[in-house]
């Protein structure tokens, strides 16, 4: 893929006093706050105590700020997403990956089966569930281990260390995704699905459940702000750590800003 010059985060954060007390602040105003239900999507998502609530915000130059349950460990579920996406992208090239997954907002449910039917050519977005098992059927790997190694390996690598599967929430999704094996089905009526249905699910469903903390989401974020600058190596060496290059996110400006848009 031809490079086009190297985009990250321009921005900096206060001092390491403001940020913290930021932190502090919030945990403060938001920890009495008890509305709210677990996600019924997966029978293991509902289990998950409800008492656990952490904040944790992340910098390019490898600080962390934490208050509350930043450590604990649940599943990575949906946020996966825009990860993968920029490991799509950078394999493929943001044009070509543009072109099989599209990047419009879809007006419907995250889940919905309509917004395959109804878009003009099947294509939605990789931040609905139609467009990321699309992505996922996109990574390489000549079987389904293999790309299931370069997903596991890559998301560990922008989290700065190796994250592990939830055997208990894997096999709960597993059982219960039967909205998701419709999904990929239509998808593979409308020639918008690049891999075997099955399979493209069944790796959608693992990543999803990779146990991942609040801490490490803030970090994979630092990093793919960065470009792939590893934010955990630079706090543990004082020098920017670099992923490899499959793993440092997608660097393109028009790719960042169609981000952007389809997450607000």
């Amino acid at each position: 893929m031809k490079s086009r010059g190297r985009y990250v985060s321009t921005g900096h954060l206060p001092s390491p006093r403001q940020v913290q007390a930021a932190v502090d602040e919030a945990y403060r105003m938001y920890r009495p706050e008890t509305g709210g239900e677990n996600s019924q999507t997966y029978p293991a998502l509902a289990r998950v105590p409800g008492g656990l609530f952490g904040i944790c915000v992340a910098g390019i130059s490898g600080s962390i700020y934490r208050a509350g349950d930043t450590g604990h460990e649940f599943t990575i579920m949906s946020v996966a997403k825009p990860f993968v996406f920029a490991l799509v992208c950078e394999v493929l090239g943001d044009e070509e990956a543009r072109q099989k997954l599209g990047v419009n907002a879809t007006g419907f449910p995250f889940d919905s089966v309509a917004a395959v039917e109804r878009s003009a050519d099947g294509r939605s977005n990789p931040m609905v569930n139609a467009g990321a098992i699309a992505a996922v059927s996109l990574v390489p790997g000549g079987s389904s281990a293999a790309k299931w190694l370069f997903l596991r390996e890559r998301l560990s690598a922008f989290a700065g260390r190796d994250l592990a599967l939830s055997d208990e929430v894997y096999a709960s999704a597993s059982a219960t995704n039967h909205r998701n094996r419709a999904i990929a089905n239509f998808l593979a009526s409308r020639g918008r699905i690049y891999s075997d249905p099955a399979e493209a699910v069944d790796l959608y469903t693992r990543q999803s459940c990779l146990l991942t903390s609040a801490e490490d989401l803030a970090v994979m974020s630092a990093t793919l702000a960065d470009g792939g600058g590893q934010s955990r190596d630079r706090a543990a060496s004082g020098h920017p750590g670099r992923l490899p290059a499959c793993a440092r996110g997608h660097g393109h400006r028009r790719d960042v800003r169609d981000l952007g848009r389809l997450a607000f």
